[in-house]
């Protein structure tokens, strides 16, 4: 019995299927300084909703960690020494913990809202104490507050309701002020430098550090 000849296609039937182009970080977008900061001053201290606000989204600025990570946060994760607190984060992306000491201004602001709800005795408190509390007038109040309740934060006082956005901010920020890529890998907790150089440069794409001398040499005004 004769061996059949391999059989040979003219075209690749892979190329036939739609296969979608990944673009990685290709949305990621940060906020400019000057919308953040006027973000937290907007914010009426005063109500017991302004101090949790203004508390949550200075630590999801301050930390860049995920919105998720930051909601699921409790009294456990958090270690106050010397006026600065360090959260735990048990359970970031690939199962891995991270640590995040705060400035004391960040902290001071963490404690404002958590005595402000809970009272003075913040060392009472159980260790399966949520951080972030609902104040709504509905039944989910005095509850853990959801992701959803935080993209509305998000929305109200930064004008975008992906939360993401404050890790983009973060990281860019970051490199701004003068942080090594390498510090903000680790802060971020990319497996790769390479993976933070392509997320930083997606930051970026719209930047020309040279517009403004190019709008002058066409005469722009």
């Amino acid at each position: 019995q004769g061996v059949s000849s391999p059989l040979y296609l003219e075209d690749n039937p892979i190329e036939t299927l739609d296969r979608a182009k990944v673009q990685q970080y290709g949305n990621a977008q940060a906020l400019s300084d000057e919308v953040v900061a006027g973000a937290l001053a907007s914010i009426d201290q005063a109500q017991i909703s302004g101090q949790r606000n203004y508390a949550l989204l200075s630590i999801l600025l301050q930390t860049g960690r995920r919105a998720q990570e930051v909601a699921s946060l409790t009294w456990g994760n958090v270690r106050v020494h010397k006026e600065r607190a360090t959260l735990t984060f048990p359970h970031v992306k690939g199962n891995e913990e991270m640590r995040d000491e705060l400035p004391a201004s960040v902290t001071n602001a963490l404690l404002r809202w958590l005595h402000a709800y809970y009272g003075a005795s913040l060392g009472e408190l159980d260790s399966a104490t949520p951080l972030w509390i609902s104040l709504a007038r509905d039944r989910s109040y005095g509850h853990q507050l959801g992701y959803l309740a935080i993209t509305v934060i998000c929305k109200k006082y930064l004008g975008t309701s992906k939360v993401h956005a404050t890790r983009h901010t973060f990281a860019h920020s970051m490199e701004k002020i003068g942080a090594p890529v390498s510090e903000i890998q680790g802060r971020l907790g990319h497996k790769s430098l390479a993976t933070t150089g392509r997320y930083l440069a997606s930051l970026k794409r719209a930047e020309n550090r040279h517009g403004e001398q190019l709008a002058a040499l066409f005469g722009i005004e």
